[in-house]
């Protein structure tokens, strides 16, 4: 009896069904690896991009706001090369008459640093920024600062003293070294060259002051007692005090007289006066009025405002008053 085997067939069909199931489990495995290293590498990524920014916040300087355009320029002396200080007083601001904007009331608030002169100039700041002192750099009580009198108050206007604005160079220095000491050395640096640039500014300013002296000068506006200390020039004639009131009807009478008996023929006046109603208040027709920005508010804000600003009212000074 021959025994027969029937050897069994596979199909075509039944092979590549036992092959799937091994082919998936491959392309899974694979699809998986990739994944996980897509992931991983994203993860990478994303820590180090993290890590960046917050080093890059951690090294961010502190944002300096000044109330003025004077102690913006100075100012930017101390921060060159480090930041840009912002200015928290819009330029049009009177800042014995203040009266916030939305957007200025942000930038004071927002400030690491505000720099301001104090009650002396921008009083209704006080109740604003009370209790603020320890992101408060207030110039009138600084140490061994030049504060004249100017009635009963101190005058205001203490940036042009050159001594004085070295004084606040030196302050605001010292006190954003104490919060941002990675640029420390640069501060330190800049408020060297700031004092080196004054320096400079005092051998120019003597040079022209002694070239022709001003025996005596008119002004509409009288900020500049404190050029006066310093070059101990004669007391300016005044139309306004320095708080911008205008004088009284006897006043400007004597005003005229002490000018006609001077020999004067120009008047100094900051921008936006307006010089046809000074030329009818004082009954001068013929007179010039020179224009001086003593806000600094057309200068450029660079290392080398405050300088510049300085030069330029000496100049109007002794341009107006050698006119006779």
């Amino acid at each position: 009896m021959t025994s027969v085997f029937f050897s069994p067939k596979l199909s075509p069909t039944r092979g590549r069904e036992e092959r799937k199931p091994l082919a998936r489990v491959r392309k899974r495995a694979w699809g998986e690896g990739i994944s996980r290293s897509f992931t991983c590498r994203c993860v990478q990524v994303l820590a180090g991009a993290v890590l960046s920014i917050s080093g890059a916040l951690a090294q961010e300087p502190p944002t300096v706001a000044a109330s003025i355009v004077p102690l913006q320029l100075i100012a930017a002396a101390v921060t060159d090369g480090v930041s840009k200080p912002l200015l928290a007083l819009g330029a049009g601001q009177d800042p014995h008459d203040i009266s916030l904007r939305p957007s200025e009331r942000r930038t004071l608030a927002e400030a690491d640093l505000v720099l301001w002169i104090g009650p002396a100039l921008e009083l209704p700041l006080v109740d604003i920024l009370k209790g603020e002192t320890d992101r408060l750099l207030t110039a009138q009580d600084i140490d061994t600062l030049l504060l004249l009198p100017a009635g009963r108050n101190v005058d205001p206007h203490l940036w042009l003293s050159l001594g004085n604005a070295e004084k606040i160079a030196q302050a605001l220095a010292a006190r954003l070294s104490q919060r941002d000491p990675a640029h420390a050395a640069r501060y330190v640096e800049n408020q060297a060259r700031f004092a080196a640039t004054l320096s400079a500014v005092r051998v120019e300013a003597r040079q022209r002051l002694e070239a022709l002296p001003p025996k005596a000068w008119a002004v509409y506006h009288h900020a500049f007692r404190y050029i006066e200390a310093e070059w101990q020039l004669p007391p300016a004639l005044a139309l306004t005090d320095g708080n911008g009131n205008m004088a009284g009807l006897r006043t400007l009478l004597g005003l005229r007289q002490d000018m006609q008996h001077a020999g004067l023929a120009c008047l100094v006046a900051e921008p936006g006066v307006e010089t046809a109603k000074v030329r009818s208040l004082l009954d001068m027709p013929q007179m010039q009025v020179q224009v001086v920005d003593i806000m600094g508010v057309q200068q450029t804000r660079d290392a080398s405002a405050y300088a510049r600003l300085y030069i330029a009212l000496i100049d109007a000074i002794v341009d107006c008053a050698a006119q006779r």
